[in-house]
């Protein structure tokens, strides 16, 4: 996943069901055409035992090791970084991520996400959604840190990836996490290895539309790679 997505307005209202009458309504004042990391936007937690959803930043803060030296090859200094994304194949394990997968799980809405595949006449923004436009969750996890220069607390989150299916892994060898809507509450209620048990590759491939996306006034063709991939 390359780190933009979109989410229209009153997305909410593609919940069904319990879900859409026990989570408290966050109205977006317009459409949310291009999602970037350290953007405001609304998830779906557990608090007390009962989903809510609240607004954070998408990216949790991480001190990480800096570029190596290109004369000894050691790592460098720790820098301060957000990492919006994170392989949902090793989140329950590794340090980084360990606790915020046992303890801090989370649903991401999004309508569409972009990707930029290489094409024979360069790179291409296309967008990706589901065939019935109906709003997607991504598996995602949340925390609460400290902002690196004001040291004051700051709501966070971040989506997590796995393989594509067949049909998507023509376009980036990444993709978020999509839950299925009967799993919604085994990510959120399950314990970790329930949760476990949903990061595998993406099902059904006729599910998803691919289709050219304009690139938005005044962006870079492509995210830097320092936002592409921070597993």
């Amino acid at each position: 996943m390359c780190g933009r997505y979109r989410l229209k307005r009153h997305w909410e209202q593609d919940l069904v069901g319990t879900w859409r009458f026990i989570v408290a309504k966050i109205d977006l004042d317009e459409e949310r055409a291009d999602v970037r990391p350290t953007d405001e936007m609304p998830i779906i937690r557990l608090e007390d035992h009962r989903p809510i959803m609240e607004m954070r930043r998408w990216g949790i803060l991480r001190l990480m090791p800096g570029a190596p030296s290109h004369r000894t090859g050691e790592p460098g200094k720790l820098v301060k970084k957000p990492l919006h994304n994170a392989k949902s194949e090793t989140a329950a394990i590794l340090p980084t991520f360990r606790k915020a997968f046992a303890g801090g799980r989370c649903l991401v809405p999004i309508s569409s996400w972009y990707e930029w595949p290489a094409l024979a006449s360069g790179k291409q923004r296309v967008e990706i959604s589901q065939l019935d436009q109906k709003t997607m969750f991504a598996a995602g996890l949340y925390e609460t840190g400290k902002d690196f220069k004001s040291g004051r607390p700051v709501l966070t989150f971040l989506m997590l990836t796995t393989k594509p299916n067949e049909f998507l892994g023509n376009i980036r060898d990444r993709s978020p996490l999509i839950l299925d809507p009967r799993d919604y509450e085994n990510w959120l209620f399950g314990d970790v290895a329930q949760a476990q048990a949903l990061c595998g590759v993406l099902p059904d491939s006729s599910r998803y539309d691919v289709r050219p996306a304009p690139e938005p006034v005044a962006a870079v063709t492509q995210p830097p790679e320092s936002q592409q991939r921070l597993f």
